[in-house]
């Protein structure tokens, strides 16, 4: 779904994953990664990070009302209120009582608060689809995150079979391909540039 603010997410989304493959410390606590690297994307000052929407969920610091389920930090993440607050129209369209996670920024709060509650890759899948909503977009969203934190060994060995069904190499493919022609050092300037150049592009 083509837009700035969608656009502004995968960014963030682009450049956690990033940051998750590229960890040196091997620090296993995904509280401590994920708020440095929302301090970090913020920090940078790309485009992307100038969207209110993004800093807001980054920040994770809404009030009662519409965007409190954007509080990703916080142990309960508030679905229920968030929904009765926004009635039956949300950003012109129309809202569903028991719908939720198929906007952007909605998306990314619970796939964030999935992976920052958790201390495995299955605990974080299993704690954002049981949301509910669109559950397969957020899923796919907190699986990306958390499957660069832990690796391809902190995956339960049941996902990647079943994913051998639909799979015939092509993802160890793209990811070799990734990683062989990736750049050698990927700072701040880098990211900047590269950032621009996609924005261009939109």
């Amino acid at each position: 779904h083509p837009g700035r603010i969608a656009a502004a997410a995968c960014a963030f989304l682009g450049f956690a994953v990033a940051r998750a493959i590229r960890r040196e410390d091997g620090s296993a606590d995904p509280k401590a990664f994920l708020d440095s690297v929302t301090e970090e994307f913020l920090q940078l000052g790309l485009p992307e990070a100038s969207c209110p929407e993004l800093m807001r969920l980054l920040r994770s610091l809404e009030p009662k009302g519409k965007e409190q389920c954007w509080n990703w930090r916080s142990p309960k993440l508030e679905v229920r209120g968030t929904l009765a607050a926004r009635g039956s129209s949300y950003n012109g369209y129309p809202c569903s009582p028991n719908y939720f996670g198929s906007y952007c920024i909605d998306g990314l709060g619970i796939a964030l608060w999935g992976f920052y509650h958790t201390t495995s890759f299955m605990e974080a899948i299993v704690r954002c689809i049981n949301v509910l909503g669109d559950a397969d977009t957020t899923g796919a969203i907190c699986g990306q995150l958390a499957g660069a934190f832990y690796g391809h060994s902190g995956i339960d060995k049941r996902l990647l079979r079943q994913l051998d069904v639909w799979d015939d190499g092509d993802i160890a493919c793209r990811a070799a391909l990734l990683y062989a022609t990736r750049p050698r050092s990927f700072g701040p300037a880098e990211h900047a540039e590269s950032a621009e150049g996609c924005t261009q592009q939109l």
